[in-house]
C-alpha cells in the first residue's frame, strides 16, 4: 500500500527527525517505513505526517510530556504492534479503538483515568499492558479479547476486577501488579482457575 505523502509532508516528517534525533525517520524513502520509535521527552505532540505512515506495523511512542495524541490515528489500519509512555495523557483518542489489527498494544500512561467499552472491538489483540496510577475502573468489555494470550496490569487505584476473565480462554499469561486497593478476595480467582491454557500467574499486591 502507498503512502500518501506529498513533499511538503516528506520534508516535515525529515525536519521533525532531525530536530528530535528520531533515526526512523532519517530513511529517504519514507514508503519503506514500517516501524517508529518516537523517545524524547521534550516532544508535546505527534507531527500529523506520522499518521499518513499507513505501512506502519509498529509504532513506539515514548514521550513523558506528549499533551494528546492525533484522531488521525485511525489512518494506521495496518498497525500490528502499539506502544503508549506518556506522563501527561489522561485519555486516548476513541480512534485507538478501530485499530483491528492490533495484536500487542502497551498502556503506559500513568495519568490515564478511563479504558472505554470500545476496547472489545480490539479483537485480534494478543498481547495488553496496562499501567496507570490514576485508572479505577476496567471495562467488563475486556474480556471480550478472546484471543488475548498475556495480560499484565499495574493500576495503584484500581477499584474493581469485573467477573468475567474465564471468557479470554486463550491466555496464558496473567500479571497483577501494585494494585494496592485490592485484596486477594476482590480478584477473579474463581475464574482465573477455570483458564486450561494459563501457564504463568504472577499476583503482587
Amino acid at each position: 500500500m502507498k503512502n500518501y505523502l506529498t513533499e511538503k509532508d516528506i520534508k516535515n516528517l525529515s525536519d521533525f527527525a532531525e530536530k528530535y534525533d528520531i533515526e526512523d525517520l532519517k530513511i529517504k524513502d519514507k514508503e519503506q517505513i514500517l516501524s517508529i520509535s518516537i523517545i524524547n521527552d521534550k516532544i508535546e505532540h505527534i507531527p500529523a505526517e506520522i499518521f499518513e505512515l499507513t505501512n506502519l506495523k509498529e509504532l513506539d511512542i515514548r514521550c513523558s510530556n506528549l499533551i494528546e495524541l492525533s484522531e488521525e490515528i485511525k489512518n494506521l489500519s495496518n498497525l500490528k504492534e502499539f506502544h503508549i509512555y506518556c506522563h501527561n495523557l489522561k485519555k486516548l483518542p476513541k480512534e485507538i479503538w478501530d485499530l483491528i489489527n492490533l495484536e500487542k498494544l502497551y498502556i503506559y500512561c500513568y495519568n490515564l483515568e478511563s479504558l472505554p467499552n470500545e476496547i472489545k472491538k480490539l479483537i485480534n489483540l494478543k498481547i495488553l499492558e496496562i499501567s496507570s496510577k490514576n485508572l479505577k475502573l476496567l471495562p467488563k468489555e475486556i474480556y471480550n479479547l478472546i484471543n488475548l494470550k498475556k495480560f499484565r496490569i499495574e493500576c495503584s487505584n484500581l477499584e474493581n476486577f469485573p467477573d468475567g476473565i474465564e471468557k479470554l480462554i486463550n491466555l496464558e499469561s496473567i500479571n497483577i501488579e501494585r494494585t494496592v486497593n485490592l485484596k486477594l478476595k476482590d480478584l477473579p480467582m474463581e475464574g482465573i482457575g477455570k483458564l486450561n491454557n494459563l501457564k504463568e500467574l504472577c499476583i503482587d499486591i
